[in-house]
């Protein structure tokens, strides 16, 4: 799903809060998603996809926070955020590469 889809999902949303969480599951999916098609089969092949995710989450935090400038922005490190709390140690291997 592209970056503009996920914000589009996030505007029309009634609960935000609940879509918020729902946003995160999905990029979570496309963790596990992309690896299985890249054939990741190590820690370090994580890398990229986190990073291509990292990117994706950024422009669809930008497109949220275009649309609600007022009420709280959508952190553009909140996928990173979300990675260091879910796994710390792809996080930690994240930072060193």
């Amino acid at each position: 799903m592209k970056a503009k889809e996920y914000a589009e999902m996030y505007i029309k949303a009634e609960n935000k809060q609940d879509e918020a969480v729902k946003i995160v599951k999905m990029f979570l999916q496309e963790i596990i998603d992309l690896s299985k098609a890249r054939n990741a089969k190590f820690d370090r092949a994580l890398i990229p996809i986190c990073k291509d995710l990292n990117q994706k989450w950024v422009k669809y935090a930008q497109l949220v926070n275009k649309h609600y400038p007022v009420t709280e922005p959508i952190k553009y490190s909140g996928f990173k955020g979300v990675i260091e709390k879910f796994n710390p140690e792809l996080y930690q291997l994240w930072l060193s590469s």
